[in-house]
């Protein structure tokens, strides 16, 4: 049973749960601890719990011959008879009541508190039954009965609410104060021949008197102010549990079964093969009935209890589903969960305002094995728990093992996250049987959780042993600091490759909070699962951790890179052939200083000189080492080449000779024997002549071309005596050969026309025959 009210953190209250048990680990998910645990001796257990806002705890059920509450004993010989008990915040008991008069079984279902330390209790009787100065009236069909204590536990009114005499079982099954009015909501199935019920003096006619779920609403003195119904309803109505919260807005959870039921605009229909169905339904604090929800399966689903947050934005109810054939599956509105041939639990979170489903999970042992969970409470962290039992080893969402021993019987505690991911895993082991009811309740002051049941063998709790006294059941109540496991986060470091367009990256996943171990999927291609992803190039990256209890988070990080090293080259030629080229680099971009190597030759710097044609490479390092290779051609201007050619001299011409460079660098200059500077030298008597060719990088050659004679040209030798003590008494003998004789002579300057010329003085002569 669940009732929220202001502010509060989480104390647990399961209920009706006997068992022999000790703790033990649930495989790796974090657990709490035991601060303290009591017990009732003799025969008795709990149906439910709930704790106040000083941390006080009531626990009520039933008990038959006699049990103790600390110095308190009550006494029931023959009938089971029902109890209320208080205990302080440390687990001392402060009072116990039980029913007197009675002739039948007298049994509680639900307690609460208001803000006053007032007590509501509500069960049902037949027969006759007294609390207190208030006796009820006999009956011999089952109604309801509804109590109301101080906080010392003396009875201020008692009620009773059903068909008297009318063959009928009404019972309640919950009760809670509204928070913003003070005004109280009892929760009852009433099932009677007679369609009508009275409570007091007012009489209410059911929807459907087979069974039919009613919230009667009163104010804190028992007085009648309203008794609400599903609008209509075509079959049965059962409830189960109910939450308000803190606007005074009531969330009832139960089944329906054998036709629809009607929650003001909302009808809810059976599946054809159901046997009962999953019901959740808002009712407004004016009593209009907002939304309704279902479940669709083809046997059995059952809601076992429900539960609001502090803020009043989510729903939780869990319960126990059961398939029948193949059809192997439960849903939630969109949510769908597996079942097995046994009984599975599930969990279904809605948005309180609309009803939407959130989010869900599954408990589920397999085959025909059950795991079943009783009852769940939302703390002020938003973390929800839920505690039920199972036989057997089962999974959570079909993935997160929890471990039984067989043949063993287990109270399992679990919390979950408001994304209804598995936080904590607690559990007890029990050699008993029994375990059918769980219920949990809210210790306002502090973060606690109480566990309440019976239990028929020795069970350790922390550092308190319980023994029974019976040789069935007795009660016990013990005070339960829920795991500190935290929501999973996740933050993510880096190093960069320290060159550019190279992918030696690595990024580092640190997840914190949630429940280890850890596993990792990082979005890299292909993917990679460690804690570490190496190998990364520049760019972004996500890695997915998920901890033991499917949680997820993720974290980005982006890999950087430093700027490339660029570079752009030059050269100047090797002229002529020298080793006089140069060969240039401009490098850019990098981390810090850039250093040069030039290979084969060059040096270190920059600029390589004195190169000869060929080609060079400049290595380019930053100063991460990082390196980049340029290659520049020195070329050469080389020598230039000269092929000549030659025409003969004639007696009526001169010879020619022709110069034809190649190579070098054009355009090219010429300088011939004769003093001519064109490419052909004309006008050349029959010898050798020579030219002088350079390019227009100053590279020169030189060629020599012989002039032939071409015919009976006359071929001319000349002697002479040299011009004695500065006279002019030399000579000059021309000797003509060849030819046709005779010859002509002319000397110049001297005018001669002799073949010898005298009289001469010291110089230069020409004969010309």
């Amino acid at each position: 049973m669940k009732k929220l009210f202001s502010s509060f953190a989480l104390n647990i209250f399961c209920c009706a749960l006997p068992v022999f048990c000790f703790l033990f680990p649930a495989n790796s998910f974090a657990q709490g601890t035991w601060q303290w645990a009591k017990q009732s001796t003799g025969y008795s257990y709990a149906h439910d719990v709930y704790c106040d806002g000083s941390g006080n705890v009531y626990i009520t059920g039933r008990y038959k011959g006699t049990v103790s509450f600390g110095s308190t004993i009550l006494s029931s010989p023959t009938y089971y008879n029902m109890f209320v008990a208080k205990y302080d915040a440390s687990g001392n008991i402060l009072w116990a009541k039980d029913a007197s008069g009675i002739s039948t079984d007298v049994n509680a279902r639900g307690v609460t508190a208001d803000a006053a330390g007032n007590v509501y209790v509500i069960g049902g009787y037949a027969n006759s039954v007294t609390f207190g100065s208030f006796t009820l009236p006999t009956s011999s069909s089952g109604v309801c009965c509804m109590v109301k204590y101080d906080s010392n536990g003396n009875v201020l009114w008692a009620n009773a609410f059903g068909g008297i005499n009318t063959g009928g079982v009404d019972y309640g099954t919950d009760v809670g104060v509204d928070p913003s009015s003070g005004n109280i909501y009892w929760l009852l199935e009433c099932s009677s021949s007679n369609p009508v019920v009275t409570y007091g003096a007012t009489t209410i006619t059911l929807i459907n008197p087979n069974l039919a779920m009613i919230l009667l609403k009163t104010d804190p003195s028992g007085n009648f102010l309203a008794a609400i119904q599903p609008t209509s309803a075509s079959g049965y109505v059962g409830a189960s549990e109910m939450a308000i919260d803190n606007a005074g807005n009531v969330y009832v959870t139960g089944s329906f079964y054998g036709g629809s039921v009607t929650f003001g605009s909302t009808t809810l229909n059976i599946n054809a093969s159901a046997f009962d169905n999953v019901m959740v339904a808002k009712l407004s604090a004016s009593g209009n009935w907002l939304w309704a929800k279902q479940s669709i399966q083809n046997w059995k689903c059952e809601a076992m209890n429900i539960a609001i947050n502090n803020s009043g934005t989510s729903v939780y109810i869990v319960g126990k589903v059961h398939q029948s054939g193949s059809f192997a599956s439960v849903s939630f509105g969109s949510l769908s969960f597996p079942i097995g041939l046994g009984w599975d639990g599930f969990m279904v979170k809605y948005d309180a305002a609309s009803g939407a489903e959130l989010c869900g999970t599954y408990m589920t042992a397999g085959g025909s094995l059950s795991v079943i969970p009783g009852g769940i409470a939302v703390d002020n962290a938003g973390d929800v728990t839920t505690i039920g039992r199972s036989y057997t080893s089962f999974t959570i969402g079909g993935s997160y093992p929890v471990t039984v021993p067989p043949g063993a019987q287990q109270l399992f505690i679990l919390t979950f996250d408001s994304n209804c991911n598995v936080k904590c895993v607690d559990a007890l082991r029990s050699g008993a049987s029994g375990l059918e009811d769980g219920c949990i309740s809210v210790d306002k002051p502090g973060n606690t959780m109480c566990i309440s049941g019976g239990f028929e063998l020795t069970m350790q709790l922390g550092s308190t042993t319980l023994t029974p006294a019976s040789t069935s059941y007795d009660a016990w109540v013990a005070k339960y600091v829920k795991c500190t496991g935290s929501t999973l986060a996740v933050n993510a470091t880096q190093t960069n490759p320290v060159c550019n367009n190279i992918c030696t990256g690595t990024a580092t996943a640190a997840p914190s909070g949630g429940t280890g171990p850890y596993t990792y999927s990082w979005n890299t291609s292909p993917a990679q699962n460690t804690q570490t992803a190496t190998g990364l190039c520049a760019g972004n990256y996500i890695c997915t951790v998920t901890d033991a209890n499917g949680s997820t988070a993720t974290a980005a990080v982006t890999i950087t890179q430093p700027p490339a090293v660029t570079t752009s080259t030059n050269s100047t030629p090797a002229a002529c052939g020298s080793n006089n080229g140069s060969a240039s680099v401009t490098a850019s971009g990098g981390t810090g200083g850039l250093t040069y190597s030039w290979a084969p030759s060059g040096g270190n710097a920059s600029a390589a000189t004195g190169l000869a044609a060929g080609n060079y490479t400049c290595t380019v390092t930053d100063a991460n080492g990082c390196t980049k290779t340029a290659t520049v051609t020195v070329t050469s201007t080389g020598v230039p080449s000269v092929a000549t050619s030659s025409t003969p001299q004639t007696c009526a011409l001169g010879g020619t000779a022709t110069a034809n460079p190649s190579g070098g660098t054009a355009p090219y200059t010429y300088q011939w024997c004769n003093g001519q500077t064109t490419s052909t030298a004309t006008n050349l008597s029959a010898g050798s002549c020579t030219v002088v060719v350079t390019d227009a990088s100053g590279c020169s050659t030189t060629s020599t071309v012989t002039i032939t004679a071409s015919g009976n040209i006359p071929v001319l030798t000349t002697t002479a005596t040299a011009a004695s003590c500065g006279n002019n008494n030399g000579t000059a003998t021309a000797n003509p050969s060849g030819g046709t004789s005779p010859y002509t002579y002319f000397w110049n300057p001297s005018a001669q026309t002799t073949s010898i010329a005298t009289g001469l003085s010291a110089g230069s002569y020409t004969a010309m025959i």
